[in-house]
């Protein structure tokens, strides 16, 4: 089975980033020559992802009118708007009556690099048969308060998991890394999933469901680079990412 479906969640206000966030969405903000959701979106078409459904909300008419339908991307893209900032759980839940297959999810507010990275995630997700599969990096323990943090065995499956705990209740350093491949098994984890940190419906713990149940779920480490855009500290440090990557790539 070759996965043909991505979701793109991209409603959030994107207040770290005021105040270029007046003008635009946070999605919509150039990294390297272009805005950072189309590295996402790059990333699912090398995947071979074929159509896309992008999860978009306030003022974000500017992402439609940046990729329409997605002809010119080599993909179909269609829009379904969250009016309400309810949590990561409730915008992938949105997208069920429209998807009845294994899907992948890339966040719109990271940048996965190279664009291999998306596909690296789903061949694994289907060699395992997982019902849901985590991309996963190891970060410091200082960081780990920033994500969803897992807990995997020899054979990197999933036994346990929890949204941005104290460094102290972590049970490792392995912080999901913003690329998840799921089966239509989520939806009912989502419908399931009570509020959490921040009163929101936490995909960390939607995922902890399918893992309680016995589902199979497994981490793969991310392959290469996640560049977190969501302040203009962390702008800035993408930008100068890319001004390394194409100092190698063309030398001066």
């Amino acid at each position: 089975m070759t996965i043909k479906v991505g979701v793109i969640p991209a409603a959030g206000r994107g207040e770290r980033m005021l105040p270029l966030t007046r003008a635009m969405p946070k999605e919509m903000v150039i990294v390297d020559g272009k805005p950072f959701i189309q590295y996402v979106v790059e990333g699912m078409v090398a995947a071979g992802i074929k159509t896309i459904y992008i999860i978009t909300g306030w003022r974000k008419h500017s992402v439609l009118d940046y990729f329409g339908s997605g002809e010119n991307f080599g993909v179909d893209i269609s829009y379904i708007v969250q009016d309400e900032m309810l949590g990561l759980a409730d915008a992938i839940g949105r997208v069920r009556k429209f998807v009845d297959e294994s899907f992948v999810v890339g966040l719109g507010d990271d940048i996965f690099w190279p664009v291999s990275c998306m596909k690296d995630i789903v061949d694994f997700h289907e060699e395992k048969k997982s019902s849901a599969t985590l991309s996963i990096e190891e970060v410091s323990s200082s960081e780990v308060e920033k994500y969803g943090i897992v807990k995997i065995d020899k054979d990197y499956r999933v036994i346990d998991l929890v949204e941005k705990p104290p460094a102290s209740k972590a049970p490792s350093r392995f912080a999901i890394a913003g690329i998840y491949v799921f089966t239509p098994e989520i939806f009912d984890a989502i419908q399931k999933t009570r509020p959490g940190k921040n009163n929101e419906l936490q995909l960390t713990d939607s995922i902890k469901l399918l893992v309680d149940s016995g589902k199979p779920v497994y981490s793969k480490k991310l392959n290469g680079h996640r560049i977190t855009i969501g302040s203009i500290d962390e702008l800035r440090k993408a930008n100068e990412f890319f001004v390394y990557m194409n100092s190698k790539k063309y030398p001066k």
